[in-house]
C-alpha cells in the first residue's frame, strides 16, 4: 500500500516545473521559430516502425538486428540510437523480471500472517495464488501418498510386535495355570475347596465391578474376607485382593466423591497391609492419587504397581500421565514407551508419547508416535491434527494441508482443526481456500479474535475489503488492546475510503504499542496524503528512528518534505529509498523532481535516464527530461526526445504542453 499510491505525486504539471526553470535563473525559449524537418527516408522509416512493432511484440532480438542495421549504415543516427536504448531497457526489464518470476517461485512461503500487506496488482496476485495452490494441492498427493506408504510399514511393525507380545502372553498364562495346578494338587481337598471358592468370589466380584453392580461386588468380597485358610500367606494373599477390589469398587463408583475416595484408600492400605506384593491396591492408590493432584504420591503408588506387575501396559500409561504432569517428561517418554511396547495397539499412550516428545522439542519423534496413532486408530483426529501442526512448524504445508484435511474431514467443527488448515492454504498463497476455513474457523467460534483477524486479513489480500470489514471490527472488539487489529482495520476502511475511521484506527494502532512502525509510517503517509504535513512529518520521523533504513518509511518522509518545500532533505530521503529499491520507477521520479526543484538538472537528467531505462513507457520521464534539456541549452536532443514520445504516444495527457516546447525550438 506504501509506494502504489500514484494518485497525489505521479503528476507536477509542466507549469510548476517551468516556473521553478525561471526562478533558477534558466529560461526556456518559447517562440515558434525554428529549422525545418528534413525529409524522412522510406526505407528507414520502414526499419524504425518494424523495429518498433518487434519491441512492443517483446520480439527484442530481431528488433535489435533492424536497428544495428541503420547504425552501421549512419551511426549518428539519434533515432535508431534512442529505439536501441528503448530496446535495450525493455529487453533488461523483461530479463529482470523472468529472473524475479523465477526467484519468487523458489523463495520461502510468505512470512508470518500479521506481517502481509495487501497486494494492489489483484488479478496477477490471484493468477499466481491459482497456480500456487494447484502446486500445492500437487504436492499435497504426494504427501498423501508417502504417508500412506508410511502407514503401511507402521502396520507391518505393529503386527509384528503384537504377535510377538500375543505368544509371550499366552506362555506367561501357560506357566501361571500350571504353578496354580501344582500348588492345588498340594494341599487338603478341604483347603484346595476354600482357595477354588475364594478364587471364584474374586473372580465374581470382579466381573460385577465391570458391570457396574458395585454395592453387589463388595457383598461378594464381603464373602472372601470370612474364609480362613490353614495356610496363612494364602490367607493374605487372598483376602488383599478383596480388599483391593473393594478399594476399586468404591473409586470407580465416584472417583469424584472425596468420601468415596477415603473409603478407597482406606481399603487399599489395608490390602497392602496383607499382602504388599500384590499389585492392584498400588493402583488404585496412584489413580487416586492423581484424581487429586498428587503426582508425586501417585508416581510412587504407580511405581510400585509396574514392579509388581511389570507385563501391565496401562499401569505405565497412568504412571506416564502422573510424571507428565510432575513435569518429569523424559519419565514420563519412557513410560509410555514401555506401555506400547507392551500393547502396540494402546492408541492414547501414542498420542500421550507425542505430547511428552513435543514437551522436549523432539519434533521428530512426535511425529512418529503421532503417526503410530494414527495408525492405531484411523478415526482420531488429534493425531492427524498434531501431525498438521508439526509439518506447519517445519514448514511442509503440502503435508500439513493433507493431514490436517483429515483431521478436518473426521472432527468439522473443531474450530482450531479449521483455522489451522486454513494456515496452511494461506502460507502456500491458496487464499480461496484459507478464506473458506477462516470464515469456517471463525463461525464455529466467533468470540476468537484471531479467527476473526485472520478472515479480515486473507479477504482484504484477496480484495474484498468490504467483506473483511466485519470480522476485522469483531477482532477489535473482542480483543481492543491487540495494536495489529486496528492496523489492519485501519487499511481496510482506507481502502473502503473510509478516511477519518482509518486514521482512527492508526491512532489506536499507535496507542496501544508507540513503537508500531507499520502503523506510524501508514499514518503518516495518510497524513501527506491530506496535506497535513506537518503533523504527517511527526509520525514519520517516529517510524524512521525505528527503521532508519526502511525502504517505506524513506519513501514517504520524501513525500513530506517534497510538499513542504524541503528540497535537500526530500533528496535524502528518496535517495535511501531508490538504494534500496533501485528499479522503483515512482520513487525515482520524485527524485527527479526534486532534483529540478533545487536546480539539479544535471542529478535531475540522469535520474530521469535511469528511469526510462527502468520503464521505457514513463511518458513523463521523457517530458521532464525534454524540459531538462532545453534548460541546459541540449535543443536537439530535447526536439528528439519529445518527438519520440508524442510518435510513440499520440494521446499523451499533455500533448499540447509538448507540441508547444517543439515549436518553441
Amino acid at each position: 500500500m506504501n509506494l502504489d499510491r500514484k494518485k497525489l505525486f505521479i503528476i507536477i504539471g509542466a507549469v510548476i516545473v517551468v516556473l521553478a526553470l525561471i526562478g533558477g535563473g534558466v529560461a526556456l525559449v518559447l517562440s515558434r521559430g525554428g529549422p525545418d524537418e528534413p525529409v524522412e527516408d522510406p526505407t528507414r522509416a520502414n526499419m524504425l516502425a518494424l523495429a518498433r512493432d518487434y519491441l512492443e511484440a517483446g520480439e527484442y532480438q530481431r528488433a535489435l538486428d533492424l536497428i544495428d542495421q541503420l547504425l552501421i549504415a549512419d551511426s549518428s543516427d539519434v533515432d535508431a540510437q534512442t529505439l536501441k536504448a528503448d530496446i535495450l531497457a525493455a529487453k533488461q526489464a523483461a530479463d529482470a523480471t523472468a529472473r524475479a518470476e523465477e526467484i519468487k517461485r523458489q523463495d520461502e512461503l510468505q512470512a508470518e500472517l500479521q506481517s502481509r500487506q495487501v497486494d494492489p496488482d489483484l488479478a496477477v496476485r490471484q493468477a499466481e495464488a491459482a497456480a500456487r495452490a494447484a502446486t500445492a494441492e500437487a504436492a499435497a498427493r504426494e504427501a498423501e501418498a508417502e504417508a500412506r506408504r508410511r502407514e503401511a510399514e507402521i502396520a507391518a511393525q505393529l503386527a509384528e510386535e503384537q504377535a510377538r507380545l500375543a505368544e509371550e502372553g499366552r506362555q506367561r498364562e501357560l506357566a501361571e495355570e500350571q504353578a496354580r495346578q501344582d500348588e492345588l494338587a498340594r494341599l487338603s481337598v478341604e483347603e484346595r475347596q476354600k482357595l477354588e471358592r475364594i478364587n471364584e468370589l474374586l473372580d465374581e466380584g470382579q466381573q460385577a465391578i465391570d458391570d457396574e453392580r458395585f454395592s453387589a461386588a463388595r457383598e461378594v468380597f464381603d464373602e472372601v474376607l470370612g474364609i480362613d485358610l490353614e495356610d496363612q500367606r494364602a490367607e493374605d494373599r487372598g483376602h488383599a485382593l478383596a480388599l483391593a477390589r473393594t478399594a476399586r469398587s468404591y473409586f470407580d463408583e465416584d472417583a469424584e466423591s472425596a468420601s468415596n475416595r477415603q473409603t478407597a484408600i482406606r481399603y487399599a492400605n489395608q490390602a497392602i497391609a496383607r499382602d504388599a506384593e500384590i499389585w492392584e491396591p498400588h493402583f488404585t492408590l496412584g489413580q487416586i492419587y492423581w484424581e487429586t493432584d498428587l503426582y508425586d504420591d501417585a508416581i510412587d503408588s504407580f511405581r510400585s504397581a509396574a514392579r509388581l506387575n511389570p507385563e501391565d501396559p496401562r499401569i505405565f500409561f497412568e504412571l506416564g500421565n502422573s510424571q507428565f504432569r510432575a513435569g518429569l517428561y523424559q519419565d514420563a517418554r519412557s513410560s509410555y514407551r514401555t506401555c506400547v511396547r507392551l500393547d502396540p495397539y494402546f492408541e492414547n499412550a501414542y498420542y500421550n508419547l507425542g505430547i511428552t516428545n513435543l514437551a522436549l522439542r523432539e519434533s521428530a519423534d512426535a511425529l512418529e508416535a503421532f503417526s503410530f496413532a494414527a495408525q492405531v486408530n484411523e478415526l482420531d483426529h488429534r493425531a492427524y491434527y498434531r501431525i498438521g501442526l508439526i509439518q506447519m512448524d517445519a514448514q511442509s504445508y503440502a503435508a500439513a494441508t493433507a493431514s490436517l484435511s483429515k483431521a478436518v474431514s473426521l472432527a468439522p467443527t473443531m474450530a482450531n482443526y479449521n483455522f489451522r488448515l486454513a494456515q496452511s492454504y494461506y502460507y502456500q498463497g491458496g487464499l480461496p481456500q484459507a478464506e473458506g476455513y477462516f470464515a469456517e474457523a471463525a463461525r464455529l467460534d466467533p468470540s476468537s479474535p484471531a479467527h476473526n483477524y485472520n478472515l479480515a486479513l486473507t479477504r482484504l489480500e484477496l480484495g474484498k475489503p468490504t467483506e473483511a470489514l466485519a470480522p476485522a471490527q469483531a477482532a477489535v472488539a473482542l480483543d481492543g488492546e491487540h495494536a495489529e487489529y486496528h492496523y489492519t482495520l485501519g487499511q481496510i476502511q482506507e481502502e473502503l475510503g473510509e478516511v477519518d475511521s482509518a486514521l482512527a484506527s492508526y491512532v489506536s494502532a499507535i496507542r496501544y504499542d508507540s513503537g508500531y512502525y507499520k502503523a506510524l509510517n501508514e499514518l503518516g503517509r495518510l497524513l501527506d496524503e491530506l496535506s497535513m504535513y506537518d503533523e504527517a512529518l511527526d509520525y514519520l520521523l517516529a517510524a524512521h528512528r525505528l527503521e532508519p533504513n526502511g525502504l517505506e518509511v524513506n519513501n514517504n518522509l520524501g513525500n513530506v518534505y517534497l510538499h513542504k518545500e524541503l528540497y535537500d532533505d526530500a533528496i535524502d530521503h528518496f535517495q535511501v529509498a531508490i538504494a534500496l529499491k533501485p528499479n522503483d520507477t515512482l520513487i525515482r521520479y520524485h527524485l527527479s523532481i526534486a532534483y529540478l526543484q533545487t536546480n539539479g538538472y544535471t542529478q535531475a537528467e540522469t535520474s530521469l535516464r535511469e528511469l526510462i531505462k527502468v520503464d521505457p513507457n514513463y511518458w513523463q520521464a521523457y517530458h521532464r527530461l525534454g524540459e531538462v534539456l532545453i534548460a541546459t541549452e541540449k535543443k536537439t536532443e530535447a526536439g528528439t526526445i519529445l518527438s519520440n514520445l508524442l510518435q510513440r504516444n499520440p494521446d499523451y495527457a499533455e500533448r499540447d504542453a509538448i507540441e508547444s516546447m517543439l515549436d518553441s525550438l
